[in-house]
């Protein structure tokens, strides 16, 4: 008996406050009988459901999916046609989701470590600086040398991709001069848009700080471009064919420093937008 009053207890609970980020569809379906919930439920955990990981540095998805995910109760994240925004279901079928789990990405990585095996451990710890920055800086953080593709596999933080506090948890301080995978975060704190000075509230986050151990903070640089350089420009070091570093540099990509010489960062241009105005 004591078993049947701890389930319809945790029924209970679920159902009052935010459950589950759905399943990845254009409308989440609403249910309101227990025995829908119930099934709901099982459905969500046979599919997967986001981590609550953590290591000494951060957390994971499925904390923030607590009060950024589908409100069964219809209150929060609902437009005014129904149709259901909540950001955890955007995000989690996303290529920043995916980024860990990207085989086309794992491929690259393979072929690149085959073809040069005596750099094998600073190339895996460098292309899981930006894939799968949870577990990668988590590590680093709790005094690990490198990060693997092995450690990797068995990492269900690394596995999160770009999660939620890969962005939100950046420092602002220097932000838009670290490049190549070189980021500096903040613990214990989330930086967003809102609660500016321009702001007609200021930002309540007692909630967040309580159920998750995040301190809510505003944070200008969350809507810059600036946030997105420490891995949208990418410079490696290169090496001969048997492994020898040339001592020269190869810019893989630079898409930060492609909008830095754009019209776009022209704040007079009338064509200027920051990367998250179209991302």
């Amino acid at each position: 008996m004591k078993k049947i009053y701890v389930v319809f207890g945790l029924v209970a609970i679920v159902a009052t406050v935010f459950v589950f980020s759905g399943f990845v569809s254009k409308q989440t379906p609403r249910y309101h009988d227990p025995s829908e919930l119930v099934q709901l439920q099982a459905a969500m955990m046979a599919s997967g459901e986001l981590t609550q990981a953590e290591n000494g540095l951060f957390g994971g998805s499925g904390k923030c999916a607590g009060c950024h995910g589908s409100d069964i109760q219809e209150y929060s994240m609902i437009t005014a046609d129904g149709w259901d925004v909540n950001v955890t279901d955007h995000w989690r079928s996303s290529i920043k989701a995916n980024s860990a789990k990207d085989p086309f990405w794992r491929a690259k990585v393979s072929h690149e470590t085959t073809v040069n095996p005596t750099n094998a451990v600073e190339l895996e710890d460098k292309c899981t600086s930006c894939h799968a920055p949870l577990g990668h800086f988590g590590a680093h953080f709790d005094g690990a040398d490198h990060y693997s593709m092995e450690m990797l596999a068995v990492d269900s933080l690394g596995l999160d991709g770009i999660s939620c506090v890969a962005c939100h948890q950046q420092a602002p301080e220097n932000i838009g001069n670290f490049f190549s995978g070189e980021l500096e975060w903040k613990e214990d704190t989330v930086y967003g848009q809102y609660g500016g000075p321009e702001d007609p509230q200021p930002l309540f986050g007692q909630p967040m700080t309580s159920f998750v151990g995040y301190e809510p903070v505003f944070g200008e640089h969350i809507s810059k471009s600036e946030t997105c350089a420490g891995c949208h420009t990418l410079i490696t070091n290169t090496a001969d064919l048997d492994g020898n570093l040339t001592g020269n540099t190869f810019v893989e990509q630079a898409t930060y420093h492609e909008w830095l010489n754009s019209i776009y960062a022209e704040p007079q241009d009338p064509e200027a937008a920051e990367c998250q105005g179209c991302h």
